[in-house]
């Protein structure tokens, strides 16, 4: 017995040995069935293979991407798996990894683009994942591969590409061009139609300060541009350019601040050629000139007209068009509307030459028959200037003259919001002028008691802001008619 007991001491630790084994082999299995639950359940298919690239493992992930069951696919060849160009790529990809030293320290992990065919005859683009594996003796033995369908990458890159051809054929053929000019105002694009508007092709002008091009007398006006840009302060701008030949040109620019990390570095902007734009307006201005010309020697021509039937109603008419344009300009209104109230200032009684003189001359008190032929009169002056094209509302403003706000005035009784603006301002002009003035029914009344008449009814009959003009110029700005 005790023979038998010091044997079975003596085999003890082979036992732990054997336990020790089959504890391992245990641990193997499991680690194996934890890395074959990876490969079959990752997005990827994951597959080994020689080095004439036939599969020694395909993980079932396979048919997701190709449509192969795991088994199929193992029964595939290379060339019913990878097209043609796609194979022959492979292969001399692996042949050149293949011929170097390789250790598996240093074995080879790169990634390749291929084409594979779908079990369905379509091309599937997949980006291969390669690494090689090393038996015990450290010299490569398989190709480890990890396939990732790449279908909806190439979807998105081709459509990125054609988004960037076809907004790159749009910038091209654009009539403007497209700058960049970084902070120190260095041009660092401009697209490639600046060619046609200035004669220089992009590489000539990027690298190169904007100054550089314009005109001399334009420069200061496009520094001061840039810098408003970079605080974003800028209002588009014209300016004149050299170009290649020698000629001045006219451009229009607009910029904004190239904001990069919550900091400014520059400016991006649109630069359209306006020469011909800037050649027609020059000629329109001109052409406006001209006609406004025409049209003030057939006023003056009109106005002649009444002054030799009475001179009174003539000169009454200048003094009426000084004073309102006066008006017009210190209420700063518009030069059409100041242009408008000229025009209409120089005929607005022309309606009198209906009027038989013994009325516009009598001495005494007018009949009431008399006064209604003379209210006629805005109404006579807006049928003879109705016919000419006036560019402003001439005849509008001649038959509202005598109108007032509170819809007391004549002819058509229009109150504040019918009146155009003009027509007030003319109204308060007409009446300072004859309330003051000298005629043969009165005596000469004083500028103070026409002021204090248009103060008094201001807000009622007169335009409130028009009067306070009208009382500027005569108590602050000496305004006299003469």
């Amino acid at each position: 017995m005790k023979y038998l007991s010091h044997l079975w001491n003596r085999h003890a630790p082979l036992k732990q040995i054997e336990q020790r084994f089959k504890h391992a082999e245990e641990a193997l299995k499991l680690s194996e069935q934890r890395y074959r639950l990876l490969a079959e359940n990752v997005g990827d298919a994951i597959w080994t293979a020689n080095f004439d690239l036939q599969p020694t493992y395909v993980s079932p992930s396979i048919k997701k991407l190709l449509g192969y069951t795991a088994e199929e696919a193992m029964t595939k060849t290379v060339d019913e798996i990878f097209t043609s160009s796609s194979l022959a790529y492979a292969k001399e990809a692996f042949r050149k990894e293949i011929s170097k030293p390789l250790s598996e320290e240093f074995g080879w992990t790169g990634i390749i683009e291929v084409e594979l065919i779908h079990k369905d005859g379509s091309i599937v683009p997949v980006e291969l994942t390669c690494k090689f594996l090393f038996d015990e003796d450290g010299k490569a033995k398989e190709i480890l591969t990890s396939a990732h369908n790449v279908c909806e990458k190439k979807h998105l890159f081709n459509k990125l590409k054609q988004n960037e051809e076809k907004y790159r054929s749009i910038i091209e053929n654009l009539n403007e061009a497209l700058y960049c000019i970084d902070s120190q105002g260095i041009i660092t694009y401009i697209s490639p139609n600046i060619q046609p508007i200035l004669g220089y092709n992009p590489d000539e002008i990027e690298g190169k300060y904007l100054c550089d091009f314009l005109y001399t007398d334009d420069g200061r006006k496009g520094s001061d541009h840039f810098l408003s840009s970079l605080s974003n302060t800028a209002s588009p701008i014209e300016c004149r350019a050299v170009t290649r030949a020698g000629d001045i040109i006219w451009f229009c620019a607009s910029s904004v601040p190239i904001v990069e990390d919550e900091k400014i570095v520059g400016v991006q902007g649109i630069l359209q050629n306006i020469t011909e734009y800037k050649k027609r307006e020059t000629e329109l201005q001109q052409a406006n000139e001209q006609f406004r010309n025409a049209i003030g020697s057939t006023l003056k021509a009109m106005a002649s007209i009444i002054e030799l039937k009475d001179a009174y109603t003539a000169q009454h008419q200048l003094r009426v068009t000084r004073l309102a344009s006066a008006i017009a300009h210190e209420l700063e209104m518009s030069q059409d509307q100041i242009d408008a109230i000229y025009a209409a200032g120089l005929v607005h009684d022309i309606g009198k030459i209906n009027i038989p003189l013994s009325i516009l001359n009598k001495s005494t008190v007018i009949s009431g028959i008399e006064y209604e032929m003379l209210k006629k009169h805005p109404v006579t002056g807006y049928e003879l200037l109705k016919p000419i094209a006036f560019p402003w509302p001439v005849p509008d403003i001649v038959l509202q003259h005598h109108e007032r706000l509170d819809g007391s005035g004549y002819p058509c009784g229009l109150t504040e919001q019918d009146i155009l603006q003009e027509t007030k301002v003319l109204a308060i002009a007409d009446v300072v002028e004859t309330t003051s003035a000298q005629r043969l029914s009165r005596d000469e009344l004083s500028v103070t008691k026409a002021l204090d008449e248009i103060s008094t009814q201001s807000g009622r009959l007169y335009d409130s802001n028009a009067v306070e003009a009208c009382l500027r110029l005569f108590n602050e700005k000496n305004f006299t008619f003469e």
